[in-house]
């Protein structure tokens, strides 16, 4: 007898304003989803959420509910609407 046990899927979703904070930053949804997958750095943020950065990007990610509630730049935002630079003192 063959018996088949799938794992519950992982993949997390994307709140509406992660989704429209990807499409602001010009981000695929793939982008996001790898930084949940393997973060660089994985910090307690409030609320139970975790934060987590990847290369040039960071989200907010709630575990209980498997989901991204923001994404941002890791470096901070310039007007612009990239990743900006501190200047030095």
């Amino acid at each position: 007898m063959l018996v088949t046990v799938r794992a519950r899927c992982r993949t997390p979703r994307l709140s509406e304003h992660a989704r429209q904070r990807g499409r602001e930053m010009g981000l695929r949804t793939k982008a996001v989803k790898a930084v949940v997958a393997h973060p660089e750095i994985d910090s307690p943020a409030p609320e139970g959420g975790r934060l987590l950065v990847g290369g040039v990007l960071a989200v907010i990610y709630d575990p209980d509910a498997n989901e991204v509630i923001t994404v941002l730049w890791a470096q901070g935002e310039s007007r612009a609407g990239g990743p900006g630079r501190r200047s030095a003192a």
